[in-house]
């Protein structure tokens, strides 16, 4: 946390206080990024000298008389301890790697999980690809087949020709004078603080590579910079397309698929565009039951969507009860 608070601050004190609250960002991200990807690069190779250190230390003592060199066996305790935390940080890095949700403590053979990181390798490529009708393997061609299906189902859609009358909600669905206020005052603090931290920890990076834990361990550090752009997003004067942008992974959902329309779509897009979609999601929360009819009951909270099925089910049978006249099917 120290190395990343210093990196953070030498960043800010190259940028200009007049300097866009975006550029700043995307300025600071990108040179605590490459810091910390040749620091980790560094501490995996300490890993590696200090563990071999510590083994010849071992063996050291072992050739000697132990009650000679150390009576009470705490040298030798205290390395085998330090040796044991080294190799769990190994095997948490290829567990990890290895997307193992399992680990058996004390197992030191982390061969297991070299295996299952290079399957997972293997899985994440696509070798053949069908489209319409011919078999593509090249996968430059693989690659544009993909990026057109999904441009075209993710694009943007000719503007709707249904519009509502002015008087759609001239008796109901109207938010008063205070609600209108709450909905449009600016984001706080505290507000911002809670929404990152409700979040879950576990979920994968967009592409900036910073996760939801960055932002809760080092909101001390980013807090003033993330504001700005919280702050330039009430106004209307961030823009957001600079943040709206993500990596598509593609899930099989058969096996040995080969078809665009056989893969399961999961987008991840950066931490900090959710955080503002969670901010705005917070906001209509408050009023949704007031803007939003009884009838729907999906993605309300408080309701379910299984709600109109039990409805409709009970109705259904009172009608056939009471032999009530009814529409016919």
């Amino acid at each position: 946390m120290e190395k990343i608070a210093k990196k953070w601050s030498q960043g800010k004190e190259k940028c200009p206080d007049s300097a866009y609250s975006l550029d700043k960002w995307h300025g600071l991200l990108a040179g605590l990024r490459k810091f910390l990807k040749g620091w980790g690069n560094n501490l995996r190779g300490d890993f590696r000298r200090r563990k071999d250190e510590l083994i010849n230390k071992i063996k050291d003592i072992d050739a000697l008389e132990r009650a000679w060199m150390d009576p009470d066996g705490k040298c030798r305790a205290d390395l085998e301890f330090e040796l044991e935390t080294l190799k769990e940080k190994e095997e948490l890095h290829w567990q990890q790697r290895g997307a193992q949700k399992q680990i058996i403590e004390g197992d030191a053979n982390i061969a297991f999980f070299h295996l299952s990181a290079n399957g997972q390798r293997r899985k994440k490529s696509i070798p053949p690809l069908e489209e319409e009708g011919t078999l593509l393997t090249n996968q430059q061609q693989i690659r544009m087949v993909i990026e057109k299906f999904y441009k075209k189902l993710f694009g943007k859609q000719n503007p709707s020709s249904v519009s509502l009358n002015n008087d759609a909600w001239a008796t109901k669905g109207r938010l008063s004078a205070e609600e209108d206020e709450l909905l449009n005052s600016p984001f706080s603090e505290e507000e911002v603080r809670k929404v990152i931290f409700d979040m879950k920890e576990n979920s994968a990076p967009g592409p900036d590579s910073f996760g939801v834990s960055f932002y809760k361990s080092c909101w001390k550090i980013i807090k003033n910079e993330f504001m700005e752009l919280v702050n330039d997003f009430h106004k209307g004067d961030l823009d957001l397309t600079r943040l709206n942008y993500g990596v598509i992974t593609l899930v099989p959902k058969v096996k040995e698929a080969n078809n665009v329309k056989q893969f399961r779509p999961i987008c991840l897009l950066n931490v900090s565009f959710k955080i503002f979609t969670k901010l705005l999601m917070g906001r209509l929360t408050m009023v949704a039951d007031k803007l939003i009819g009884q009838a729907q009951t999906a993605f309300i909270k408080g309701r379910y969507i299984h709600d109109g099925a039990v409805l409709l089910h009970e109705i259904m049978h009172e009608l056939r009860v009471s032999k009530k006249a009814r529409v016919g099917v």
